[in-house]
């Protein structure tokens, strides 16, 4: 057996199919169906229900989907959080580049899945650094008081 790969188009096809199937448990609205569980589930739920045989989908190609997917509700508001307050620190401290990089950082969030490989991740993880850190007027004010 030999393993077909997805095409683009098959993205659509996967969130219907996906998020149909994991609608259908409240449990999973609140807390998803924990970490890293897209993968294994996907398997399996292609398995039972017929779906795009001999190919297995191991990423949902949507970090904000899969995180809905993987942590609900709570999580996925959690994730809109950070990403709001996130990129507001960055437009703060008027470092506009940087915002703009979020910004599309988040856009391909919905295409594809950049907080699955490391070099993202790290890129990601330095955006939110400066933006929660601390200015020299931050600094200058937390001296004087």
């Amino acid at each position: 057996l030999g393993t077909k790969f997805m095409s683009s188009g098959d993205r659509f096809l996967m969130w219907d199919f996906f998020m149909r199937v994991w609608a259908n448990n409240p449990w999973h609205w609140a807390f998803g169906t924990g970490f890293w569980s897209f993968g294994v589930m996907s398997r399996n739920l292609q398995a039972h229900f017929g779906v795009r045989d001999g190919a297995w989908w191991i990423w949902m190609h949507n970090d904000w989907l899969q995180g809905m997917f993987e942590t609900g509700a709570i999580g996925l508001l959690l994730m809109v959080w950070l990403y709001t307050v996130a990129l507001i620190g960055l437009v703060k401290r008027r470092l506009f580049p940087e915002a703009q990089s979020l910004l599309l950082f988040g856009l391909a969030m919905c295409v594809n899945f950049p907080l699955h490989v490391g070099l993202p991740c790290a890129f990601l993880a330095w955006l939110l650094c400066l933006s929660l850190a601390k200015t020299d007027e931050d600094l200058q004010n937390e001296f004087n008081d």
